[in-house]
Parts: C-alpha cells; structure tokens; sequence
C-alpha cells in the first residue's frame, strides 16, 4: 500500500541545503524542452509548445491509422493512467482503416466499459466492507453506495464515497483503505473516459477531433514548476524547485511536491529526473546550479525521514551526467542509434545512450536471474571487452540454474568473480616480471632501480591487503613515493599500472567491491545494469582541453566508458602504442563514420576523417600514418 507523505507543517534544518545554496536554479529555462522525466510518477514531460504542435500534426492526420501513428510515436509522453489507450488500440477490428471520428465512437465504448466496472468493482467492495458494522451504521451506508452510478461526474461520485465514510464513522486508517480501494480507480477510469467523451466534443467539427483527442490525451503530462517544499520559511530560497507533470500538479499534497509514493520507483524517478537536469545545465540549455542537486537530494531524505535517501556515489553519479554532457555532446556519431560504432581503442560495439535506455526499460520489467539472462544474450553485442568475461560468468550461473534465485545468483557471481581478479592479478604481475630480462638489455642502471623498487613496494602493498578496496590511484599515491617516472619512463611500469586500474575497473563496475553495498531491492538488475553501462559511447578529446585541445568534432572520437577512463590524458602516441590492436581499431571507427557520411546517414563529418588522420600524423610525429586511405 503505497505510504502517505507527512502533511503537517514541516519543522526542518535546512542548513547544508537550502540556506546554503548559493547559486539558484532557473528550471523555468528547461519548460521549453521536451526531455525531463516528471520527479513524481516519472512520465517524459511536454513542453507547451511541443503539447501544440503534436495537436497541429492530429489535425493534418486524414485517418485512424494516421492519429494512431501520433499516438505511437509520441508513447514515452502519454501519461502512466492513460497507457490503456494501447491495448484498447489493439482490441478494435480494422482500427487501422477506420476513420477518426469511428476511432473516437470506439474508444469511447471501451471507456464507459471500463469505468462502468471499475464504478461497479468500488460498489462490491463497499458493500462488502459496510458488513462489518452495526446494522443501523450499515444500512445508511449502503443507501449512500446505491446512489454511486456509472454515469455520474468523477466530482459527485467523491462525494458519495466520502459520506459513505461518514455513514461508517471510519478512522483514519479506515477511511485510508477504503479510498484507495476506490477513489484510485474510479479517479482513472473517469479521467480516461473524458478523453473521448467530453461535453466539449458537441461544440466541434469532426474533422478536428483528432487534434482535441490527442490535446486531452497529451495534456496531464505537459511540464510545469512548483516549489519543493510549501512550508512558508522556504519562501523563495534558492533551488526550492521542482518540475512535474500538469497530472501530478493537481495531486499533490499540503507541504511537498509528492503525495504518494512507493519507495523503489519514486526514487528511481527522482533520480531520473535529477539526471534530466543535469544534463540540461551540462548542456547548457539551463544555468547551471551547483548546489541544486545536493539540495534537493538532502530535503527528500529529511522529509521522507530517511527513506528515500542517495548515497554520495548516486549524487556524484547523477552530477555527472552534467560533466559528460558538458564535453560530449557535439559529437554526433556516438548519439546516433542506426549504426554500430566501434571503440577506437577496444574495438567493441559500443553501446548509444538512447539503446541504453531502452535496454535499462526493459531489464526494468526482469524480476529473476533467468529473465536479466535474457536480456544479457538479446543485447549481447553491446558488452564491451573489458566486460566479457564477466557477462559469461553471468550467462553461466543462469544456465546451469535457470530457477536460481536473486540472492543465491549474488552470492555465486560474487565468488567466481573473486577468483577471476584474483588470476587476472597473477597474470598481471607475471608478465610484469617476464619484463625484467628486456629492462637489464635495454634500459639503464637507475631505471631498472626504478623499476625493481616499484616492483617492491607494490607487492608488499598489495601482500598487506591494502588494495582489497580496489582504489589504484591511493596506490600509485604510496608506490610511487620517492620515485622518479617523469624523467625516467618505463613502459612496463605502465602497462602494469593500467592492468590494475583495467582489473579493479572491472571489479568495481559490478558494484562488488568490499566499499559497495547492494541497497536495490534487486542487486542483479544492478550488475546487468553496470555491465552494460561501462561500454557506453562516449567522446574523447585526442589532445586534453587543459592541454590546449579544442572542442569540436576534430578533436574528438568515440570510446567505450571503460577506455576512455583508462586512457585518461595520455598523448596520443603514448596512447596508442600501449595496446597493438587500438590502431586498427581506430582505423574501423574512422571508416565506419566516413562511410556513415558518403551515404548521407551522417551529416556535417566530411573531413573529419582526414582531418583526424592528419592529426594522427602529427601527434605521433609520423609513426602513424594513413592520411592516403582517407585522404
């Protein structure tokens, strides 16, 4: 039953939020996209000007199939209470050769149906619950109930309802139960209903009930602002905002944006909508507030009384998004969905943020190891390298037990993939000594001192068990003390340390590391999840900003998240000559977006090739050089 939120006056500190925000949101600046979930029930919010223009493509639509199409393109908009309009599509025979005002006359048939029986389903129940009382109680009661009818204004049937309550004499809680068990409904079933059956149907031509029917239908999810808290001492202080929905704005309760709320979802909402807003301040559609997302996370933990609270991970997480939105949003070819764009380092398919979605969507509805499996081996190609092995364990454990359950699926992948890292350290260091032999032939007295005493003092601060929390940059901290690298490079040193950060990477990723902790209900939509997301396309500058780079698409390509963490800000010939393969990795990248281009799938990237492989030429200072092949 879902949980009601506090509806007194709240009597908060807002030290560390509000009072000491300094630098406001303006979220009146994102009421023009249409891009940001409502924080509430979590439907994609319209803007008023997209809200018009999808009621001017309803009014060219000449037929049912054509509104149909709107309704179909548009479904990430329609509000959660009225997703019903889909399967009642489906019900109708031919609806696809059927005029609009025929489309209407059916869905308005369904409609009543329905509200009829949800009218007649709060009717048994009220009988059924006046039993309980004392006859005299029971008989006003049930006289009220026999007045509730299908026909009747949402508005009137409340009533009815309410002074059924009366008529019992009902407690809080009581009374509680009672309107969730029928007000809900009904609340739905008449709000769907006036869809296609509103009075102000008779005042318009037929020709444009499609644009009325699609404006009814689209209007409860069209943005809007309002404060965070009501309490009158937040008045106008910075960031007491928040967007939702026209729906969730008539439902809200006395002192904060939300009413009700199940705790999994709402904050899955929540944590979506903050997203929405980082990426649009990182973007910069909106001013950036660097205090807003801090704010707003620190108020719903206080007013839900620590039920709904975000670890710092999830609120660096969600800043984030604003950091990659900042430096990666220019670079077309990673944002397109059509085209399979491999890492320029790795090679992986990597994987858009529009598929991630969809795939995060769907893993949304998986419940069982056995069901995440399946969506494991449907989107399989869009695992990166660095992730193999551990989806196969994942496939693994599912197909020799496809029953297993969540918390024994957890506890099994935990421990095969200990003993994975635990082999991946061992081959690490194993080919780190084979070095040895190659450093006396080829390098100097002082740099094979380097070397052996880096050598040293990483494998006691390993064999010490300092590195059980996975964190390589405090390790290189301690190792690297008193030992001159800059002056004095060793390329084994380097491909050592970058197999660790490769290994505790990957280590991390699946959010088992010792510092995690499996807060989800579901900790295997976790893993899944995080597999996935670490081969997310992402765009990276060859020369660093803060090195004099620049940033359009001349200085950027396309890496996988987890090459693009480990290539950090490496020179580009360093960069490449690490791995053997990333050169032609880089070249399959650069014909596919060259390709992309000629065909006209890509627009504006003509150059772009040769003007990246020119640029190969002279930042490895003619190592590398294939300008000819795209020249």
């Amino acid at each position: 039953m879902p949980i009601t939120s506090p509806n007194d006056i709240l009597e908060l500190s807002f030290t560390g939020a509000f009072e000491n925000s300094t630098t406001p949101v303006h979220l009146e600046q994102a009421l023009e996209y249409s891009t940001v979930h409502c924080a509430n029930c979590g439907v994609k919010m319209l803007s008023k000007e997209r809200h018009e223009e999808l009621a001017n493509e309803a009014m060219n639509a000449k037929n049912a199939k054509e509104l149909i199409y709107i309704i179909y393109k548009n479904r990430e908009y329609v509000p959660h209470r009225y997703e019903q309009i889909f399967e009642n599509i489906k019900n109708i025979p031919n609806y696809k050769e059927i005029s609009i005002p025929e489309l209407r006359d059916k869905l308005s048939e369904i409609a009543i149906e329905d509200k009829r029986n949800k009218v007649h389903e709060a009717k048994n129940f009220m009988f059924q619950y006046a039993k309980n009382f004392p006859k005299e109680k029971q008989k006003k009661a049930i006289h009220t109930v026999k007045k509730l009818h299908t026909i009747q204004n949402y508005v009137y049937q409340k009533e009815y309802i309410e002074q059924f309550i009366k008529d019992l004499e009902l407690n809080n809680e009581e009374a509680k139960e009672v309107r969730f068990k029928t007000l809900k409904n009904i609340l739905i079933a008449d709000s769907y209903y006036r869809v296609f059956n509103s009075s102000q149907l008779k005042e318009i031509p037929q020709e444009e009930y499609g644009a009325f029917i699609i404006k009814r239908l689209f209007y409860p999810s069209v943005n809007s602002v309002i404060p965070i808290l009501k309490n009158p001492t937040c008045g106008d202080t910075p960031n007491n905002k928040v967007m939702v929905c026209k729906s969730c704005l008539t439902n809200q309760s006395k002192s904060i944006f939300w009413k009700y709320y199940n705790s999994r979802d709402f904050k899955n909402n929540l944590r979506r909508y903050l997203s929405d807003i980082s990426y649009l301040m990182g973007s910069n559609k909106i001013d950036a507030s660097n205090d807003y997302v801090v704010a707003f996370v620190s108020i719903t933990n206080k007013v839900s009384k620590g039920d709904i609270s975000f670890t710092p991970d999830e609120v660096k997480a969600i800043r984030n998004v604003g950091r990659i939105s900042a430096r990666h949003e220019g670079f077309a070819p990673i944002e397109q969905t059509e085209v399979d764009i491999p890492c320029a380092e790795c090679g992986s398919t990597m994987l858009p943020h529009k598929k991630r979605i969809k795939i995060e969507n769907e893993m949304k509805k998986c419940n069982t190891p056995y069901e995440y499996a399946q969506i494991l081996k449907k989107y399989g190609k869009y695992i990166g390298k660095h992730q193999k092995t551990l989806a196969k364990i994942f496939l693994n454990i599912v197909d020799k037990n496809p029953n297993i359950s969540n918390e024994d699926f957890i506890k099994e992948f935990s421990n095969q993939e200990y003993y994975y890292t635990k082999n991946a350290f061992k081959k690490a260091f194993r080919h780190f000594y084979d070095e040895r032999a190659y450093m006396v032939a080829n390098h100097s007295i002082e740099q094979l001192k380097n070397y052996d005493k880096f050598a040293d003092k990483i494998e006691e601060y390993i064999s010490e068990g300092k590195f059980n929390n996975f964190e390589v940059s405090s390790m290189l901290r301690e190792c690297m003390k008193g030992i001159d690298f800059k002056n004095h490079p060793v390329r084994p040193i380097f491909l050592l340390v970058r197999e660790l950060k490769n290994i505790a990477y990957k280590h991390q990723c699946t959010g088992l590391g010792s510092n995690k902790t499996f807060e989800d209900k579901d900790g295997v939509y976790t893993i899944l999840f995080n597999l996935f997301k670490y081969n997310v396309a992402t765009a990276d500058h060859l020369v660093a900003e803060h090195k004099g780079g620049e940033g359009d698409k001349n200085n950027l390509i396309g890496l996988c998240k987890t090459c693009n963490r480990l290539k950090a800000q490496k020179k580009v010939k360093n960069w490449i000559s690490e791995n053997k393969y990333t050169i032609e990795n880089f070249k399959r990248q650069m014909r596919v977006i060259d390709k992309m281009t000629k065909s006209g799938k890509l627009q504006g990237y003509d150059d772009w090739a040769k003007n990246i492989a020119q640029k190969i030429y002279e930042l490895t200072e003619g190592w590398y050089d294939f300008r000819e092949e795209f020249n």
